[in-house]
């Protein structure tokens, strides 16, 4: 929430912070349509064309995501580094140890800004150890790469907020799993 109270803070005008944060909302419907070009790759172009536009219309076409474009909420805020990650996991270039730390990094930071993306982190493991071009012990080190570039951006960004909790609760994650550490 921290770019919100920046920019409310400042005194920029209501407006002026919703156009701000749609714009940056409107990244998620730019990197569905580049996912869905690279997943439509084997289809002829004038069908590629269309296809990526229709799964980009229909991966756009959700009412939770209208009504929470241009305002605070956090979730269309942490949606384009998770699927700026799958573009990475997704690529062909020779560079795939590389674009699985950075994919790590980005979903690490969605998982420390907002715990359930965690779920979408460990989704995409996978796809990180099967990467297009990798194969044999190099598979290890991509999904290694993968899991160490999230835990960094964890580290970094939730873990002040882990040890403060841990302190004052007992539970690095407070209040969720509080059975387990009472």
């Amino acid at each position: 929430y921290l770019p919100f109270y920046l920019m409310v803070s400042s005194g920029w005008h209501s407006v002026l912070v919703s156009i701000v944060l749609a714009v940056v909302h409107s990244l998620c419907i730019s990197l569905l349509f580049l996912l869905s070009w690279r997943v439509f790759e084997h289809l002829p172009r004038n069908e590629r064309a269309m296809f990526a536009l229709l799964a980009t219309a229909l991966g756009s076409a959700t009412a939770v995501y209208w009504e929470t474009v241009g305002t605070s909420f956090l979730d269309p805020l942490l949606v384009p580094p998770m699927l700026a990650g799958l573009l990475l996991l997704l690529g062909k270039d020779g560079h795939a140890p590389r674009r699985a730390v950075f994919a790590g990094v980005l979903f690490g930071l969605s998982a420390a800004l907002k715990y359930s993306n965690a779920v979408f982190a460990l989704a995409a493991l996978p796809l990180a150890v099967a990467m297009p071009g990798v194969r044999g012990g190099s598979r290890w080190r991509t999904g290694l790469g993968y899991v160490a570039g999230g835990a960094l951006a964890v580290a970094l960004l939730a873990g002040p907020w882990f040890v403060m909790l841990a302190r004052q609760f007992g539970n690095p994650v407070f209040p969720l799993f509080n059975a387990w550490f009472r």
